[in-house]
């Protein structure tokens, strides 16, 4: 009896866009509407709009948020609200610290408070100043679903890349024993299939056929065995997070205060 195996992964991975500059609005409306806005000076308008936005924070990347508290940033500092802008810059920076202000939108003075807040800007230092704490958002990288995709090629590959050394090696090690066992396994039987379909007669082709038949159950448990370590390879990269810091995890504004999200490529 010959056995068939399929097994077909399904791997769900979400990527987040970026963007190069600051100045180029998103081709999200509400993130357009609010660059709109604040390029008419409407600014009432637009830090509405982006108040409005980050009660659903979950609905932009990182590049996105930064550009919304960068806009707050720009509002806060146009009214005479340092302190508010500087906690805005602050969070921008947090998000996306390589972020650029046009000099085409905004005025020398505000490239300059701007440059003195990414010049004073320590992500690993919280407020311990006594001025009012603002939104920050920690950001940890979610390696689960680039783990997947590894361990669907090769098992065990997954696990090293979340940093599981230990259970990676184990993993492809038996993975690859049991795929060499069952390519040498279907080698011999092969072999002893010619030789049972070569006997002369009813007594050879019986004392030959033992031989086939225990190639071909060894060949069938081996490709099994490899079959179900690429499987829990596979489920184990995909579901187990893995180290902490292999964790994205994103504090964001809500309407209530702080929640915690996971901001990932991933989703399941």
């Amino acid at each position: 009896m010959r056995t068939l195996l399929r097994i077909v992964p399904v791997a769900l991975a979400l990527v987040c866009g970026a963007r190069p500059a600051l100045a180029q609005p998103s081709a999200g409306p509400r993130l357009e509407a609010i660059w709109q806005a604040y390029q008419q000076l409407d600014y009432a308008r637009a830090a509405d709009s982006a108040r409005v936005a980050l009660e659903r924070y979950d609905r932009y990347s990182r590049q996105e948020l930064a550009e919304i508290h960068a806009v707050l940033g720009l509002i806060a500092f146009s009214q005479n609200q340092p302190q508010q802008a500087r906690d805005q810059f602050t969070t921008a920076l947090s998000l996306h610290p390589s972020l650029h202000l046009d000099s085409l939108l905004v005025s020398p003075k505000i490239l300059d408070f701007f440059d003195e807040v990414r010049g004073e800007l320590t992500l690993a230092a919280g407020p311990d100043d006594g001025s009012p704490a603002a939104v920050r958002y920690v950001i940890v990288e979610d390696r689960r679903s680039g783990a997947a995709l590894r361990s669907m090629v090769l098992p065990g590959w997954g696990q090293l890349h979340k940093g599981e050394r230990t259970k990676g090696r184990l993993l492809l090690g038996l993975w690859g024993a049991a795929t060499a066992g069952t390519l040498a396994a279907h080698l011999l039987r092969e072999q002893t299939r010619k030789d049972y379909a070569a006997a002369a007669n009813p007594d050879e082709a019986l004392d030959r056929y033992g031989p086939f038949n225990r190639w071909h159950r060894a060949r069938n448990a081996l490709l099994l065995a490899a079959a179900g370590v690429w499987l829990y390879s596979y489920v184990d990269a995909l579901v187990v997070g893995g180290p902490p810091r292999d964790r994205r995890l994103v504090v964001a504004p809500t309407v209530s205060g702080l929640r915690p999200y996971v901001l990932g490529r991933l989703h399941f």
